[in-house]
């Protein structure tokens, strides 16, 4: 065989390589059992707004930190993997569930997680210089790093977490549906999950919880049926043993929240998307760095709370 043929990555190609699911490791009941048993370890407070953050954070400063988190995923040159956005946000509500943060250093500890979490999930992690990039000079690459380790002292260096879509595959795999259904409701189920993340009160939900309801959101919003006309929430029930009021309310809640944003989004439509009225959430040095990449992107500062 010609030596070309075994590089691993060929010029020109920018697509992400990862295994298939394995189909043994899914369908291990052993598997489910000890996810369902140690999701409870990476759990944010609840309260933590008003008990740690003292309530000078509220829940919109919250749902702007997350929808940068989204934008610079957006931008991502390296194609951000799914599970960046939850990873990434469930590190920040921890941190911010043990230490009071500034709200002038908010940005920076976001940065911080959302640049862990891309070591963690992805091959191509996030770069340091593109984070200070699109946070518009907010922070210099020094304060990252050094934050960076302080996330990683107040969580005691544990970083191996739960999120939803860790359920989802599992989920999917018993699901009596055909291949061409479980790739819509995947999609739609995934959509869902990231959805989650940018409401506060979905934090109370333990990851299999979240995961259970937008699979039955996801069926239920394409109509679809499972085979002999199965509810989708006692199916999903029997698979977890999740109680079936909480799947339900959480369906619930989701239905809500994608009513609500898909309300925000015609309501915005009209608008001219600039960015005026915009202001950083933390400062760092007010010079930036000279070797910032050379590139069209645009950078993304927090709104004025």
């Amino acid at each position: 065989m010609d030596g070309a043929a075994l590089l691993c990555c060929a010029e020109g190609t920018a697509q992400r390589r990862r295994t298939r699911p394995d189909r043994a490791f899914a369908s291990d009941p052993r598997v489910l059992e000890n996810l369902l048993r140690s999701e409870e370890n990476v759990l944010p407070n609840p309260n933590y707004l008003e008990i740690v953050q003292r309530g000078e954070m509220n829940e919109d400063t919250r749902r702007l930190l997350v929808d940068w988190m989204m934008q610079v995923q957006i931008c991502d040159e390296c194609k951000s993997e799914d599970i960046l956005l939850p990873l990434s946000v469930n590190l920040l509500d921890r941190v911010l569930s043990q230490q009071y943060i500034e709200r002038k250093y908010l940005q920076l500890t976001a940065a911080a997680c959302l640049f862990l979490a891309s070591k963690l999930a992805q091959t191509c992690p996030l770069s340091i210089e593109r984070l200070c990039y699109q946070s518009d000079g907010a922070f210099t690459p020094q304060q990252l790093t050094k934050m960076e380790l302080i996330v990683l002292e107040r969580l005691k260096w544990d970083v191996g977490i739960i999120t939803p879509l860790d359920f989802l595959d599992l989920i999917f795999h018993r699901l009596p549906v055909t291949a061409d259904q479980l790739l819509v409701i995947r999609k739609h189920a995934t959509t869902l999950v990231t959805l989650t993340c940018f409401e506060y009160r979905f934090i109370m939900h333990p990851p299999s919880t979240i995961a259970a309801a937008a699979v039955c959101a996801a069926v239920d919003g394409m109509k679809m049926s499972m085979m002999d006309r199965l509810d989708p929430v006692d199916v999903i029930h029997e698979l977890t043993h999740i109680d079936k009021d909480f799947i339900v309310a959480c369906r619930n809640q989701i239905e809500e929240a994608l009513r609500r944003q898909l309300s925000s989004i015609g309501s915005s439509s009209g608008g001219s998307g600039s960015g005026s009225g915009t202001s950083r959430i933390s400062r760092g040095d007010e010079n930036k760095e000279n070797n910032l990449p050379d590139t069209d992107t645009p950078t993304y500062a927090l709104q004025t709370f």
